[in-house]
């Protein structure tokens, strides 16, 4: 009789799995992975913050260029009347000045390097629908009973805001915000008729046109900026707001100089 034979034992399986280093060296890039994606996340919230100030700033550079420039423009002119047949200037506009010497802009430059002040002034006209720096206008029964001829517009800066003063009615409003300096100069002609700019022309008629510069600045802080050159050719504070100075040059069209 034969014995039948035992079946082989099989061997028991070693239990897989990591080992403490492999478990440390997955844990490490783990945490580098983390911490490259904080960083980029940072980083992409600092440059979406970056080009949001810039954009607000070249925005908000552009809406104040364009309000000074549409008034620049019309400084001095003057509307066409008929009186007993013939159509003349309305010889009664003054601007800032009087009949002898009609003004059409002046300004005040501050002498200790603060944001200066310019006034413009323009003749009306109803029909039209011209305004001031406010979007106001006088009605024509207005200028028919109480003798408005003129519209003014100021600007100027008060507590980091660029002002706009109206000539109907005062006080004015803020236009844009952020502004550090707000400087303006002056194109005139020298002896050897050369145009040059000033801070503050002799002769208010002389001028041909106008430089503004407006030095803006961001509202976040904490990003990584470099310094520029300001409106009064110095270099601007470091304290990690985005800054930026813009010029625009703009020619009196209206002026007999």
């Amino acid at each position: 009789m034969n014995t039948p034979a035992h079946p082989p034992r099989r061997r028991p399986r070693r239990q897989g799995g990591l080992t403490l280093i492999e478990l440390m060296i997955g844990i490490l890039i783990g945490l580098l992975v983390s911490i490259a994606a904080v960083a980029s996340l940072g980083f992409t919230r600092l440059a979406a913050s970056t080009v949001g100030d810039s954009a607000r700033l070249h925005e908000d550079a552009n809406t104040a260029f364009r309000i000074i420039g549409h008034h620049l423009r019309q400084a001095g002119a003057q509307r066409l009347l008929n009186t007993n047949g013939r159509v003349e200037f309305n010889n009664a506009f003054v601007g800032f000045g009087d009949a002898a010497a009609p003004r059409v802009i002046q300004g005040v430059n501050t002498t200790n390097d603060g944001p200066d002040t310019l006034s413009i002034s323009h003749d009306i006209e109803p029909l039209l629908g011209a305004t001031d720096c406010m979007g106001d206008a006088p009605t024509a029964l207005q200028v028919k009973d109480d003798g408005i001829t003129t519209l003014n517009s100021v600007f100027s800066v008060d507590d980091g805001n660029l002002q706009c003063t109206g000539s109907i009615a005062p006080p004015g409003a803020a236009l844009i915000r952020g502004v550090e300096d707000f400087q303006v100069r002056y194109a005139v002609r020298d002896a050897t008729d050369a145009l040059q700019y000033v801070d503050a022309p002799a002769d208010w008629n002389s001028v041909e046109g106008v430089m503004v510069c407006l030095q803006l600045v961001g509202e976040l802080g904490g990003q990584p900026t470099a310094p520029i050159i300001g409106c009064n050719s110095a270099p601007s504070a470091q304290d990690g707001r985005f800054r930026r100075a813009f010029w625009r040059v703009f020619k009196l069209r209206n002026s007999d100089a």
